[in-house]
């Protein structure tokens, strides 16, 4: 994932870079941004489930 995400985020590239300096090894540096990115889809995921809850209960409590 966070080579497919390289090419579409130059910010990627800075933060590799970053981490790199840290002593992380490549593949580690990798799997660090990875599951950045993952925990971070799960979060704005779940975010839209409660946005689409309230709507449902909006309507609800409109039809009622």
């Amino acid at each position: 994932m966070a080579d497919q995400a390289t090419t579409v985020t130059p910010g990627l590239s800075k933060a590799l870079a970053c981490l790199h300096s840290a002593g992380f090894a490549n593949l580690a540096a990798k799997a660090a941004v990875t599951r950045t990115m993952t925990s971070r889809a799960y979060l704005l995921a779940a975010n839209d489930i409660f946005w689409a809850s309230c709507w449902i209960c909006i309507l609800l409590i409109g039809m009622g």
